[in-house]
């Protein structure tokens, strides 16, 4: 359901009264195809318990391959991310800021990534990455990235 924006949460009331000040004035509520998949996924879930493993051995693979080919490109250094599917590797050594470096790989190599600066001002020097696409999407791109700091 990537994308879908749903998730719950366990966790003493005192801090559930502090999150729910920020949720409503975030979000009204999920759509009503996004609650009906969800629920679902809750009244099934032996069912669905293969098909969440798949996934999650899927993003594992796709997570490995990503930070092996951001790993090999120079100027980049990147920690392996412990949840979602976005990789934030450090560009600093490139010598390019975020927003530089971010419309330089989409017009020149044509891959999208958001600028680190997006994030607020400790984003500098990152930029974002997202994994939710093939493992030969993920390949194809690093090798577009390598080749396109090298020309740098």
């Amino acid at each position: 359901m990537t994308g879908w924006r749903i998730a719950y949460v366990t966790c003493p009331e005192f801090l559930v009264k502090e999150m729910i000040k920020i949720q409503q004035n975030t979000a009204v509520c999920p759509n009503s195809v996004t609650q009906r998949a969800v629920l679902y996924g809750l009244q099934n879930q032996q069912e669905t318990k293969a098909s969440i493993e798949k996934m999650r051995a899927a993003y594992q693979e796709r997570r490995d391959v990503i930070m092996k080919g951001l790993n090999e490109i120079d100027g980049f250094e990147c920690l392996s991310p412990e949840g979602a599917f976005y990789a934030f590797p450090n560009i600093t050594k490139t010598g390019k800021n975020s927003e530089d470096l971010s419309m330089y790989l989409l017009d020149e190599c044509g891959v999208v990534t958001v600028p680190g600066n997006a994030f607020g001002q400790y984003g500098e020097g990152y930029l974002r990455f997202s994994f939710a696409t093939s493992v030969d999407m993920i390949k194809q791109g690093m090798e577009k990235i390598k080749e396109g700091i090298r020309k740098l």
